[in-house]
């Protein structure tokens, strides 16, 4: 994601942060700092907004303490 910062490879990429992230590692700061970077690194990239919306949920979730699970073992 921060090496092509193209429309299908971010898709793909923030899809596979939250999946090992959020309900793999249930380490929402390790998403955050991502997302942070990409930001930093392409300040007026067009998936910007819909980055700082998911630093916001993870951020969100992070504070509740939820745990996200999947139904696979």
């Amino acid at each position: 994601m921060l090496k092509y910062p193209v429309g299908k490879a971010i898709q793909e990429a923030v899809n596979a942060i939250n999946v090992l992230c959020v309900t793999k590692l249930h380490d929402y700061d390790m998403g955050i700092n991502i997302y942070t970077q990409f930001i930093q690194k392409y300040p007026d990239h067009s998936a910007d907004q819909f980055l700082k919306k998911m630093i916001k949920d993870l951020q969100l979730l992070k504070n509740k303490k939820l745990v996200v699970q999947t139904g696979k073992v």
